[in-house]
């Protein structure tokens, strides 16, 4: 790859989500490979898109751990015309005070359902120099080509944490008959499907639902290895992760896609459930528990799944990395 400048993908501060750590990881990997990335830190708070003077103010900077190079946006000098920056879809603001910089621009859609928080119209952003889109799957691509974008695009979905693998050697956890599951995404429906699931299915009244939600990576896959079973909760995904992630791990995987799930889901590797289908969610809980305690059955589920996991393993994500950029900068 010919590299003219600098990548630069913005960030405000310590990651709060999936799609923040996503875009670390993309720096990491790109210096693995040999090309200049870095984090670029926009001020927190900022009411315009006037760069601010550095101070060490943490409301306005903060400080976080990351593996990733950063550097902080406090003034139209740390950029040169050959860097390249990129914006995260919904990020309406920073969109538009690139668009009058001298400096490549791109997008990275992680879920294509904020992407109309960041523009308009996605021709839009062509027009404010906008000539490629990076994609999280291949459900996501299709949306964008659907919503009228015909400039540059290229997926690269995300690798899976290797936090999240079957067995625990340091702990030695015990998988147990439990269901875990996150309900950031759908808090109000997580409550009803519980209940519904013990209407329907009083025989699994005894298996607890175990939520993994405001925890760290490690302690989240350590629940998910000490679980049978993971519900997804998934909803407008552009891809969904944590259903991945709970088969990397082990669990036997039931619930919805949230779309972008689609790109992974089978009827061989996990027990899915059209969205907003509460019984059939509840079926498919219900099947995973039954699977669970049959190791033969279980034994082909997770095989099935190792396919869709290895699909997102860190080299087929640095592959796909590489090959994107190489054409954005050719």
């Amino acid at each position: 790859m010919k590299q003219a400048g600098r990548i630069f993908y913005l960030t405000v501060g310590r990651p709060t989500s999936g799609g923040q750590q996503v875009n670390e990881e993309h720096v990491v990997a790109l210096r693995a490979l040999g090309v200049d990335a870095q984090l670029l830190q926009w001020p927190r708070n900022a009411n315009s898109a006037t760069p601010a003077t550095d101070r060490d103010d943490p409301s306005v900077w903060p400080v976080w751990d990351t593996a990733a190079p950063l550097m902080r946006f406090t003034s139209a000098e740390v950029l040169r015309p050959n860097d390249t920056v990129v914006v995260p879809e919904p990020w309406r603001m920073q969109l538009r005070a690139f668009a009058n910089w001298p400096v490549g621009r791109v997008v990275h859609c992680q879920n294509p359902y904020y992407m109309f928080h960041g523009t308009p119209t996605l021709p839009a952003l062509a027009e404010a120099g906008y000539a490629h889109i990076l994609s999280c799957s291949r459900y996501t691509s299709q949306l964008i080509r659907q919503c009228g974008w015909t400039g540059g695009l290229h997926t690269v979905a995300p690798q899976i944490d290797p936090v999240f693998t079957p067995t625990d050697t340091a702990g030695g956890l015990q998988r147990q008959l439990q269901v875990a599951f996150m309900p950031r995404k759908r808090a109000i429906e997580a409550i009803f499907l519980q209940g519904l699931f013990r209407a329907l299915y009083p025989q699994w009244a005894h298996v607890p639902w175990v939520a993994l939600d405001g925890i760290s990576r490690a302690e989240c896959a350590a629940r998910m290895r000490s679980s049978a079973v993971f519900a997804s909760l998934s909803h407008l995904e552009g891809l969904g992760l944590p259903p991945l992630e709970a088969m990397a791990s082990g669990c036997l995987v039931a619930g919805f896609t949230g779309g972008g799930g689609g790109d992974y889901a089978t009827p061989s590797n996990g027990f899915w459930a059209a969205d907003g289908d509460h019984e059939g969610f509840c079926l498919a809980v219900n099947e995973a528990l039954r699977c669970a305690s049959t190791p033969a059955w279980a034994d082909e589920v997770r095989a099935a799944s190792a396919t869709a996991v290895a699909a997102h393993a860190p080299e087929a994500f640095q592959r796909d990395l590489l090959a994107a950029w190489t054409e954005i900068l050719s």
